[in-house]
């Protein structure tokens, strides 16, 4: 998880959804001179003060080991209890190699046109979603890979305000399908927050750096729209 400031009312609630369910919850605090106290609430939170603001690529701060199993969260967003048991468990009945997961997913184009906002096919986190579904393109506040599958935050420089497209881009250059997961409704629900968003500040308006990345990747698989069927072969890795 990544943070900054503005997020301060929001993040506590974010934190204590995803901290009982994980072994480890690294913190990225983005813009902080100092760790906030209340952490101490949460003894594996490990919170992580960059040497400078990394943004939303603070999410690949951290390093995991290859066969980890990691989740990356953001600060503006609650988890139900059980989120990362629906997930793994999904992923366990899928089968992991040559695959990342995540609940918010987008369809960005479609015989390798480009889509505008408006036009794109969108998986809303909000929302229940009956199979799980190739995708373009995952929020990252909502991924699942294991840590192999995750770069490091250095190999997306230049992707601070564009994380979800920038991953997406690395997972396609290495041949990695992006799979909106099925689940229930409400598996995650969003924190209203007061002031700006990576969002809104750069992103509402499609910038022409945000369009020429998509294009980097979307459409170009085959499998795109497409019901993911299960891998017997890779379902439930030891790790």
């Amino acid at each position: 998880m990544a943070t900054f400031p503005a997020r301060a009312e929001s993040l506590p609630r974010a934190v204590a959804s995803v901290a009982p369910q994980v072994d480890e919850l690294h913190l990225v605090l983005n813009e902080y001179d100092r760790i906030p106290g209340w952490l101490a609430r949460h003894p594996n939170v490990l919170a992580v003060l960059p040497e400078r603001d990394v943004k939303a690529l603070g999410k690949f701060y951290p390093r995991p080991a290859a066969a980890d199993r990691v989740f990356l969260v953001d600060d503006d967003l609650e988890y139900a209890s059980d989120y990362c048991d629906v997930m793994e468990a999904e992923a366990d009945r899928l089968g992991w190699e040559g695959r990342v997961f995540g609940v918010h997913g987008s369809i960005l184009s479609e015989r390798r046109i480009l889509f505008w906002r408006r036009r794109r096919r969108l998986f809303y986190y909000g929302k229940s979603l009956r199979h799980s579904v190739y995708v373009d393109q995952l929020g990252t506040g909502t991924v699942l890979a294991l840590g192999r599958n995750l770069p490091a935050h250095h190999e997306l420089s230049g992707g601070e305000t564009m994380a979800d497209a920038t991953y997406a881009r690395w997972c396609h250059d290495r041949g990695l399908d992006r799979v909106a997961v099925a689940r229930r409704r409400g598996l995650i629900r969003t924190i209203r927050v007061e002031g700006p968003s990576i969002y809104s500040r750069h992103n509402a308006h499609l910038p022409p750096r945000l369009v020429a990345e998509q294009a980097r990747f979307a459409g170009k698989s085959p499998r795109i729209g497409k019901r993911v069927e299960v891998d017997a072969s890779t379902a439930n890795p030891a790790t």
